[in-house]
C-alpha cells in the first residue's frame, strides 16, 4: 500500500496510468469512453471481485465522471475513476 501511496504522489505517473488504461477500454479507437464501454470493464473488474454493477450504479459513475454532460468520457475525467480507485487500492 505505501507503494500506491507513492504512485498517487506522482502525478505524471498517475497520468501515464490512465493513459494506458484509457486506450484498452476505448475499444472503438473514438477517443472517447462511452457507457457501453465503461459497462465492459466495470464488469469485467467486478467479476474479480466476486459482485456486480447494477445499471443505476454504472449511470451514476457515468453521470458523476461526465462533467461535460456530452455523454463520452474523455482522458481528463476517466482520470478521476483511475484516481478513485488507486486511492481505494491505498487505504
Amino acid at each position: 500500500m505505501a507503494d500506491i501511496k507513492k504512485l498517487l504522489a506522482d502525478e505524471n505517473t498517475v497520468n501515464e496510468i490512465a493513459a494506458a488504461a484509457f486506450k484498452k477500454v476505448d475499444t472503438d479507437g473514438s477517443g472517447t469512453i462511452d457507457k457501453a464501454e465503461l459497462r465492459a470493464l466495470m464488469d469485467e473488474a467486478s467479476k474479480s471481485i466476486g459482485t456486480t454493477v447494477s445499471d443505476q450504479e454504472l449511470n451514476d459513475i457515468y453521470n458523476g465522471l461526465d462533467k461535460n454532460k456530452d455523454g463520452k468520457l474523455t482522458l481528463d475525467e476517466f482520470t478521476v475513476l483511475i484516481r478513485a480507485v488507486l486511492e481505494a487500492l491505498a487505504e
